[in-house]
């Protein structure tokens, strides 16, 4: 079992830094195949906040928020020198089985090693076939802006 770290973030201000500290440790570390990341975390408890300090901190400036209704959305890096390729940000909320992340190239994508695939919601779809290799875990905190990461 991979050892725990747990941050508490007082502000979306803080999440967004701790998601791109999390690119930019992912970046500096070479490997064989994709990162599979499971964020996992109530609504509202900073998932997507997180994301969008993830993809700044590659040059990317996402539009609009969390893939909720598309269900995938596709971002190429295209900073030189980058280990990272491509991020995958999938919403798995709507889906009813790994059939369907298949259907979103999922599977095809998990076999390049610049990806990094970012997967929240994971509990729809988690099975045998979709194995992360980090997870960031969300949640509430005391106080209303307060969140509580644990990365493993």
């Amino acid at each position: 079992m991979k050892p725990s770290i747990a941050v508490l973030s007082p502000s979306s201000a803080l999440t967004k830094r701790l998601g791109g500290a999390y690119a930019r440790l992912i970046a500096s570390q070479s490997r064989h195949r994709a990162e599979i990341v499971f964020l996992q975390g109530d609504l509202g408890s900073g998932k997507t906040t997180f994301v969008k300090g993830f993809l700044k901190a590659l040059g990317i400036v996402p539009r609009g928020a969390s893939p909720t209704f598309v269900l995938m959305k596709h971002y190429p890096v295209s900073r030189r020198g980058s280990r990272i390729g491509h991020v995958y940000h999938y919403d798995a909320y709507r889906l009813s089985s790994v059939r369907d992340l298949d259907a979103l190239g999922f599977f095809a994508a998990s076999r390049d090693p610049r990806a990094v695939m970012l997967v929240e919601w994971p509990e729809k779809i988690s099975s045998h076939a979709v194995r992360p290799t980090r997870r960031v875990r969300f949640a509430y905190g005391a106080s209303p802006r307060q969140r509580l990461l644990s990365f493993s």
